[in-house]
């Protein structure tokens, strides 16, 4: 009798091993993949036109000033009609800009912004875009250039 009470209890000792070390919720025969989940399209995100920054990426190098304009109208803008750009409060009708005219939504690059009688070389530079009622500023610091070797 003891016999079998020892091996009842081993029995169940290994039963109830078994039962822990098995996965929770695997069901089916071993290699069954489950059902894929359905795919939900994402919806690209927009920024509203409105929302878009006027004056960006204002950066000083070589001399020259440069900084991205984005048309946040509901209209077309075109350069030194609808847009002016401002150095140190000077109108600089020739900043460089890869583009005369942007629509809603689109930037460009201007890289040539360095209204020479007003640029302060290690100073302090005031940029000022005003386009369609909006206006925007940004502060940019131009390094000294080196003195002439003799």
């Amino acid at each position: 009798m003891r016999k079998t009470l020892f091996a009842l209890l081993a029995i169940a000792l290994m039963v109830l091993a078994v039962a822990c070390m098995a996965p929770e919720g695997e069901e089916g025969p071993i290699g069954e993949v489950p059902p894929a989940e359905p795919v939900v399209p994402v919806e690209p995100v927009t920024v509203p036109v409105a929302e878009l920054e006027l004056l960006t990426d204002v950066v000083c190098a070589n001399g020259m000033i440069s900084g991205v304009i984005t048309n946040n109208g509901e209209e077309a803008w075109t350069l030194n009609e609808d847009i002016k750009v401002i150095l140190n409060g000077g109108w600089d009708k020739e900043p460089g800009c890869d583009k005369t005219t942007i629509e809603p939504g689109e930037s460009m690059v201007c890289d040539g912004i360095d209204f020479p009688i007003v640029q302060k070389p290690g100073k302090k530079n005031v940029v000022v875009v005003v386009a369609d009622g909006s206006r925007a500023t940004e502060e940019v610091y131009c390094p000294e250039a080196p003195a002439a070797e003799e």
